[in-house]
């Protein structure tokens, strides 16, 4: 059985339509894969987390932040067990949507699709709220009020 990181890397020899690109170099290595994973991670998580744990307290801050940790453990575990199953199986994703596809089959292939893309499309709006409201304070445009909302929210 081979083990996880040959699962995930593309093999160095492969031809640039294999791996979907030009270059004849490795699409990622481990060390730039996990760089990446913690600024994705830390850009997110810092922004809202002062706020966060000022709303439920330190005590219960820390200890739901810890609970997430252990939880985000926990599932990366789950998928690197689901890709040494697949290769063990004879198949090797290359990608989170193909190892969904050999688990799942076709629905769940594409329930999981569209679960990303609704997934992706929620944080690209939650992006576009927080920078117009960081660049309405620049400018010092007031806060519009929700009509809709009962007592209205800013």
């Amino acid at each position: 059985m081979a083990n996880l990181s040959e699962a995930l890397l593309p093999d160095r020899k492969a031809t640039w339509f294999e791996r979907g690109s030009y270059s004849r170099e490795p699409r990622s290595a481990v060390r730039a894969a996990y760089i990446n994973s913690v600024k994705s991670v830390f850009g997110t998580g810092l922004l809202a987390l002062p706020s966060a744990i000022l709303a439920v307290g330190a005590p219960a801050g820390c200890l739901l932040t810890a609970l997430c940790g252990i939880w985000s453990i926990y599932t990366m575990q789950l998928l690197a067990w689901c890709v040494d199953a697949a290769v063990a199986a004879g198949v090797t994703p290359k990608s989170y949507g193909e190892l969904c596809l050999h688990s799942l089959g076709r629905t769940g292939g594409l329930l999981s699709a569209g679960n990303m893309l609704v997934s992706q499309l929620a944080c690209c709006a939650t992006y576009l709220v927080f920078i117009g409201d960081n660049v309405g304070q620049l400018l010092g445009v007031p806060k519009a009020r929700c009509q809709l909302c009962p007592g209205g929210w800013a």
